[in-house]
């Protein structure tokens, strides 16, 4: 809904509750948040699991709402993940839905030289989902056909 808001020119809050959500998902709804155009996150702890209508739910509570507070801000402020490892500077700003695959980009040299002879010699190459598919365009081999595969 957020992102539908903020294609319409509204400035969105999306909300982020620690019941359901561990440090992991929080900071991926929060990169793919900043991806769609959502600045604002309201950061909630969230209601026990018996105040809702899913008895079987089990509560998450990875975090309270002041740790995702600070999770967040560090990730805005000092480019890095509860982890501490680093958002680059730049793609966290222009692509932060990318964060997943930049340790790739540390590969030795000849790991990544296999891979794009790899990419190279297919045919055809299946991708999980279209952003794969969009970071392929940036292969230094000529791809003619990336599907993707439907899940």
């Amino acid at each position: 809904m957020c992102a539908l808001l903020a294609r319409r020119g509204c400035d969105p809050v999306m909300q982020i509750s620690c019941r359901d959500r561990n440090r992991i998902a929080a900071q991926s709804d929060a990169l793919g948040a900043a991806a769609l155009g959502i600045r604002n996150i309201l950061c909630l702890t969230g209601d026990g699991i018996e105040a809702g209508d899913e008895p079987g739910a089990k509560p998450v509570f990875d975090l309270d709402c002041m740790s995702l507070l600070r999770v967040l801000r560090d990730m805005r402020d000092e480019g890095r993940f509860s982890s501490g490892r680093r958002i680059a500077e730049e793609e966290a700003e222009l692509q932060p839905q990318w964060a997943s695959t930049w340790p790739a980009l540390d590969e030795p040299p000849d790991k990544l030289a296999r891979k794009d002879e790899e990419l190279a010699l297919a045919d055809h190459v299946f991708a999980a989902s279209s952003f794969t598919r969009e970071t392929l365009k940036e292969a230094p081999s000529n791809l003619k056909t990336v599907e993707i595969i439907p899940y």
